[in-house]
């Protein structure tokens, strides 16, 4: 089993990936510095490129084993240094120039693939649902990635993983120095089934775990499972991240911020709501971070401005066929189905974000009601973002 453990700093998000297209642009103006330029990518596009840092200097990939942990040290300048962005048109764009052309490549070119692709585009849709919040503003920046090739900080019970013992053992493998640099949070990523035990039975209904207010302290740790590559597990993300931020669940009542209303803080399904923080978690986050010591969840006053709005979207690279195939794949497994799985998209539901994933037995159809993933084509020429159905600008696949 392989476990990541993504490790955040909570400033800057990175850029999202995709195949590099050649284009012919032209730069029509350089400004003061060669930190900034207007490049003019076609008739109908052009950018107000700022330079951009979208990386940790250095970013630090752990694999970990029982016997050792393979330490590998990546130095982001040299992929930084052609990196630009265009925050009003969330673009950000890879320029270099070969043999007098310049190229224009999305961003991530040569850090994509596989694991840390999947991570990187979660890091985003995280980075969705805390757009609303100001003083402080919250946004990600990945600064490393532990593989755990031994579960040594997982708890095992009946072929899942026990929620509290492992975010324990996985505070402990923190304390004493298995993660190198210093993380704002710690983050186990699994698709292993998490549990608990109440009253005397396993419970599965479980789906992330955080020490409440434990940002940029010894319990920074928090937990959530993923079924990679669907990005099921960027909601338990975004909402674990909450409570390590200093927000509780949404109160119980009829407040402006009640529990039936569905924000990000709450279990209920409120629409576009879930994707967006309530007044009243957003109060809490401010009244911790202020506690904080100083350098936590911040950087130096030169780099606060450079924040990159992504424009790809998991949604544009990921069929809803194929995300339905990866919602259930559990499902079946555990029932020992053996049945095609395909979506249901009535124009009811997609015009609320949603679809059906459904499957057949016996003559039998079960379906379960999903989320459409942000850039998901949900009416003619309009796309999902944040729960809403309209006509949204993204940049191309």
């Amino acid at each position: 089993m392989n476990v990541f453990v993504l490790v955040l700093s909570l400033v800057l998000c990175s850029s999202a990936a995709g195949k590099e297209h050649h284009v012919y642009p032209i730069i029509l103006e350089t400004r003061s510095t060669a930190s900034k330029l207007v490049l003019r990518i076609n008739d109908k596009i052009t950018l107000n490129l700022e330079k951009s840092e979208v990386l940790a200097e250095e970013l630090h990939f752990v694999t970990a084993t029982t016997e050792r942990h393979e330490v590998e040290t990546v130095n982001t300048s040299s992929i930084e240094e052609n990196i630009y962005h265009d925050s009003t048109e969330r673009s950000s764009l890879m320029l270099h120039r070969k043999y007098g052309t310049l190229y224009v490549g999305r961003c991530n070119r040569h850090i994509g693939g596989g694991d840390r692709l999947q991570r990187t585009l979660d890091d985003i849709l995280i980075t969705l649902r805390y757009l609303e919040m100001e003083m402080p503003s919250i946004t990600f920046k990945i600064v490393g990635v532990t593989m755990s090739r031994a579960d040594i900080f997982a708890s095992h019970i009946l072929g899942t993983i026990e929620a509290y013992e492992t975010l324990n053992k996985l505070e402990k493998y923190y304390r004493e120095g298995n993660i190198p640099g210093n993380p704002d949070v710690v983050f186990l990523i699994t698709n292993r089934d998490m549990s608990t035990v109440r009253g005397g039975s396993l419970d599965k209904d479980i789906a992330g775990l955080a020490n409440v207010a434990g940002v940029c302290t010894t319990h920074r740790v928090a937990m959530g499972e993923d079924i990679a590559p669907s990005f099921d597990g960027a909601f338990a993300m975004a909402h674990e991240i909450g409570h390590s931020l200093g927000a509780r669940h949404d109160p119980r009542g009829s407040g402006e911020c009640a529990w039936r209303r569905g924000f990000l803080m709450s279990y209920e399904d409120g629409g576009p709501n879930k994707y967006r923080l309530s007044e009243c978690s957003m109060d809490a986050i401010r009244t911790n971070t202020e506690k904080l010591p100083g350098g936590c969840l911040s950087e130096s006053a030169a780099r606060m401005h450079y924040i990159v709005k992504s424009s790809v979207m998991p949604g544009q690279k990921i069929s809803a066929s194929y995300y339905c195939s990866l919602i259930m794949k559990r499902t079946l497994i555990e029932k020992r189905i053996r049945s095609d799985v395909s979506p249901q998209t009535p124009l009811e539901l997609t015009k609320q974000c949603k679809m059906k994933c459904c499957y057949s037995v016996n003559h039998q159809t079960w379906c379960r009601k999903v989320d459409l993933l942000d850039g998901m084509e949900c009416e003619e020429e309009s796309t999902c973002r944040k729960g809403v159905c309209m006509v949204h600008k993204w940049a191309e696949k």
